[in-house]
């Protein structure tokens, strides 16, 4: 098991993404590397075309509910999760370390993060075209959740450390 610090994604967030460039459709944290990730136009459509396959299959899941706005410097960015799904419900793989400590995003899956709206958008209709968009979690109750450490997690409250996944 390894266990992934909160200042060392952010300390490599702050440092790549300024490296961000325009011909770079979407990052991601790339977990077997320890960085993050930028991939172009090319890159990107064979990354979808692997997702709708597997979408398809029913292996994956985009859920619209997990696909959110974040302001990052001031400037609008946009949310994809891919969740993976086995017999009608998501199963467990890991929170992405750029979910948790740079998006605030407590999210089962993988993020990729986008500076426009309408390719984000236009990926997930692809992805999930034909495939039935998963519901959200009615009875999600916040006051049930305890940490690992047994202390009850309270909305607002900053990890320090947190063991994310096996890498």
């Amino acid at each position: 098991m390894s266990s992934i610090h909160s200042d060392a994604i952010r300390m490599s967030f702050k440092s790549s993404y300024p490296t961000w460039n325009k011909n770079e459709v979407m990052m991601s944290y790339f977990a077997s590397g320890n960085c993050f990730n930028f991939q172009n136009k090319t890159q990107t459509q064979k990354q979808i075309k692997l997702w709708r396959r597997l979408a398809m299959e029913g292996k994956i899941k985009i859920a619209n509910y997990n696909n959110k706005t974040k302001i990052i410097n001031g400037v609008e960015h946009y949310i994809l999760v891919v969740q993976p799904y086995k017999d009608g419900e998501f199963t467990y793989t890991c929170f992405d370390p750029m979910g948790l400590f740079i998006l605030g995003e407590m999210v089962n899956g993988f993020i990729y993060l986008f500076k426009s709206e309408e390719n984000r958008n236009k990926i997930v209709e692809y992805v999930m075209k034909g495939v039935e968009q998963p519901q959200p979690i009615e009875d999600n109750n916040s006051e049930d959740i305890v940490s690992l450490f047994g202390k009850k997690v309270e909305e607002g409250d900053e990890l320090e450390n947190i063991i994310v996944c096996n890498l």
